[in-house]
């Protein structure tokens, strides 16, 4: 049975800076929770079937977004493309993840690979709360969320990864912490030897272009993909070697599609792969 570590941070949320709903004429938004934090207003609203994770006010972006009555649903984009990961790493045993918000990427996991093991570290009492009560994270005897600066636990830790995300935000930005070539070279020493490191950006263009050059003075053969909403661009890097792409990378993606049935079509996905990066 495969053993999954799923390490969630996040000063406030995993993949800040996602759209909120614009529809013009879509669903009322509904505030059902909130509350002030020593990082600022957090709230969870609804709007028809989709639940979000929000900070500032009611009409801030959606840090996370599931939908109510179809919890096997994907909505965000960028959880999505994260997903591309398990192409490339099929053997996966433990997955560590820096950034937890609602829940959705490694609810994802849970859901298609059972037996996990998840420990989900995570800043915020309040969001790691709001997570387990109104997004679906499980009260699971295999899915440990402890409240801890994600950065301090890599430094201490002596597991490594198959998989290691890196999704951490404040209210604004990511922390100064979190973006340096120091700490992308911290995650890089938790990898397995044939692991892989994936990044979220959430950011303006230019700050977003600092922190992947900084990504990619550690990992200098990552290749990205820009979320179809645009509003996220994600970098993935081997520990040491180049990455596959093109119709190797295709046939990986078609395996996973057949033997875990995600809610969406990964191999569409590993198309829409790039090698140049910001």
């Amino acid at each position: 049975m495969s053993r999954l570590l799923l390490l969630s941070y996040g000063l406030l949320m995993a993949g800040a800076g996602s759209a909120r709903s614009e529809e013009p004429n879509g669903p009322a938004s509904r505030i059902i929770h909130e509350e002030i934090t020593a990082f600022g207003r957090l709230l969870v609203v609804d709007e028809g079937d989709l639940r979000m994770l929000r900070f500032g006010s009611i009409d801030g972006d959606d840090q996370s977004r599931i939908s109510i009555n179809r919890p096997e649903q994907v909505p965000m984009d960028y959880v999505r493309d994260a997903s591309l990961a398990l192409a490339w790493v099929p053997k996966v045993k433990r997955v560590g993840m820096i950034g937890l918000g609602g829940g959705s990427f490694t609810n994802l996991l849970h859901q298609k690979l059972p037996g996990v093991e998840i420990h989900a570290v995570e800043i915020s009492k309040e969001v790691a709360e709001v997570a387990k009560r109104f997004f679906r994270v499980p009260k699971h005897p295999d899915y440990h969320i402890h409240v801890e600066d994600g950065a301090d636990y890599l430094k201490r830790t002596d597991l490594r990864f198959d998989i290691l995300m890196l999704d951490a935000y404040d209210s604004d930005d990511m922390p100064a912490h979190l973006k340096s070539v120091f700490f992308f070279r911290l995650a890089q020493s938790r990898l397995k030897p044939n692991g892989l490191v994936v990044i979220n950006l959430s950011l303006d263009e230019a700050p977003e272009r600092v922190v992947a050059r900084a990504f990619r003075q550690v990992f200098p053969q990552a290749l990205c993909i820009r979320s179809k909403d645009a509003n996220n661009l994600l970098l993935f890097a081997h520990a040491r070697a180049a990455l596959e792409r093109g119709s190797a990378l295709k046939a990986k993606a078609l395996k996973v599609d057949q033997d875990l049935h995600l809610p969406f079509r990964l191999a569409d996905i590993a198309a829409r792969i790039k090698q140049k990066c910001p």
